[in-house]
């Protein structure tokens, strides 16, 4: 499942106008064009309990876009892109049982020393998602909620 997530959204990012390379770290050791993109996980922390069963994991996502700094109007073409790579995962799920990407944050960032020569721009999002088989699918029964006399009922 990750790698799908991984591969649709490096998909994704590559159909961006003036994307040139798209990469999931770790990024190869040769020359790439420019402006290009890096994807990578960030982490994985625990998501909202299904009741289920299942194990509820957020993963936060990173992307950076990456720029030659002596490019003319380097930095504004890199806060563009970035930008634009936060409107294609906006609420995208890639065809990937995830939720909806939600976008936290988007800024310039300095912490990849590969890139120290470059402007780069970071964008931060997550999916949640489940692993593991719901308890409920033997029965088909699934707990849900009940209105009666305008009054929530737990079913």
């Amino acid at each position: 499942m990750i790698r799908n997530l991984l591969s649709n959204i490096q998909q994704r990012i590559s159909e961006i106008a003036d994307i040139e390379s798209c990469y999931v770290y770790p990024i190869p050791r040769s020359e790439m064009n420019a402006p290009m993109v890096c994807l990578e996980i960030a982490n994985f922390s625990t998501g909202d309990d299904p009741a289920t069963s299942e194990l509820a994991l957020t993963v936060n996502m990173e992307a950076r876009v990456v720029v030659d700094s002596a490019v003319d109007d380097a930095e504004i073409i890199c806060q563009t892109l970035a930008c634009n790579v936060a409107n294609a995962i906006h609420l995208n799920s890639f065809g990937c049982a995830v939720s909806p990407g939600e976008v936290t944050g988007i800024s310039r960032d300095s912490f990849k020393p590969e890139f120290d020569a470059y402007i780069c721009w970071l964008v931060e999002w997550s999916h949640q998602f489940h692993l593991g088989q719901s308890v409920w699918l033997e029965s088909g029964a699934t707990p849900h909620l009940l209105h009666i006399n305008n009054e929530a009922v737990n079913g």
